[in-house]
């Protein structure tokens, strides 16, 4: 296939992928288990890592077709659950009746208590600090989570890693590919972490949220694609462009944003699905092409992926919609 054409990264790879449901990951000096879904090609060779961060509520059972679609071009996929889970806000907080009431990560939102407890915390550095903190303990295990999967039959290379996320998630790569935030009682703080080769922010954030401000992105060292849309609105504003900020204010070079026409907050689906926002192929496919693609070109050195992202073929795939953008 032309790695130049139309659609050259949005199709189902070569290999056949397995998945791991039940992995831990154990921080053991905060006493935590991190509860992990792990996608990987069936096949032999050294596999490179991508750690996927789900959004506010959600949990690795979260963006699956995301990540059967980039194990099956050959990249070992992590999916953690964090402490902002539903699922540990069910279990931690019983006087919501979550767990009685069957209510999942999609459906929190339509409580409104629920609502405004988890956009509180999302507020809250305690949050952040523990999702950064499960994000390196999945780092240092990498290496070891798939020993004694009887269909792996690989290596997990953790030591050039792309990290990504969507919502939250995007926050937490942003925290990882070294943006600086004022950090309560600490001042100005990075959590840059040299494995991280790139990252991708799927629907990310900008300033005066999370601890966010000018010259926050001045220190990120490492590609980044941005991927937001018209109707992609914030936790504390209704601006889109200010989804934008991330790819606009990081340093030139190695950063790119694909930004759809019409895409709210669900970047079309790409977590599945999720009450209050609209599903869409189009501008999901937009977003499977372009990370599989980035994928490719900053972790696996693919030289075609670098030139398709570099060439005229994102804008092509996404027309109308799309604004591909490099800097």
């Amino acid at each position: 296939m032309n790695a130049h054409a139309a659609g050259a990264y949005a199709g189902i790879g070569p290999h056949t992928v397995g998945m791991a449901e039940h992995l831990v990951a154990t921080d053991e000096p905060r006493d935590r288990e991190i509860e992990l879904t792990c996608r990987y090609p069936i096949a032999a060779g050294s596999h490179k890592l991508l750690v996927w961060c789900h959004g506010l509520g959600g949990s690795r059972h979260r963006s699956r077709d995301l990540a059967e679609l980039w194990a099956s071009h050959g990249f070992v996929v992590v999916q953690p659950t964090f402490e902002d889970s539903i699922e540990h806000v069910a279990r931690n907080h019983p006087e919501f009746g979550l767990e009685r009431h069957h209510i999942d990560d999609n459906e929190w939102v339509t409580v409104p208590e629920v609502y405004e407890f988890m956009l509180g915390n999302l507020l809250q550095p305690a949050w952040w600090l523990a999702r950064v903190a499960d994000a390196i303990a999945v780092l240092d295990r990498a290496p070891v989570l798939l020993d004694g999967v009887a269909d792996f039959a690989g290596t997990v290379d953790a030591a050039h890693v792309g990290v990504g996320g969507h919502s939250f998630g995007a926050y937490t790569s942003q925290l990882l590919s070294g943006v600086t935030i004022d950090l309560p009682g600490a001042g100005p703080t990075s959590f840059r972490d040299d494995r991280v080769d790139a990252v991708v922010l799927a629907s990310g954030q900008g300033r005066n949220q999370q601890g966010l401000r000018d010259g926050s992105w001045d220190t990120v060292a490492c590609p980044l694609l941005n991927i937001t849309g018209s109707k992609d609105m914030g936790a504390t504003t209704d601006d889109p462009n200010w989804k934008r900020e991330p790819f606009l204010f990081a340093p030139p070079g190695d950063k790119y944003e694909a930004w759809m026409e019409g895409a709210d907050h669900g970047l079309g689906g790409i977590s599945g699905s999720m009450a209050m926002f609209a599903a869409n192929e189009h501008h999901r496919r937009i977003v499977e092409q372009t990370t599989l693609a980035f994928w490719q070109a900053y972790i696996a050195d693919d030289a075609d992926a670098m030139a398709w992202l570099n060439s005229e073929g994102p804008r092509e795939f996404g027309a109308p919609i799309l604004s591909f953008e490099r800097r």
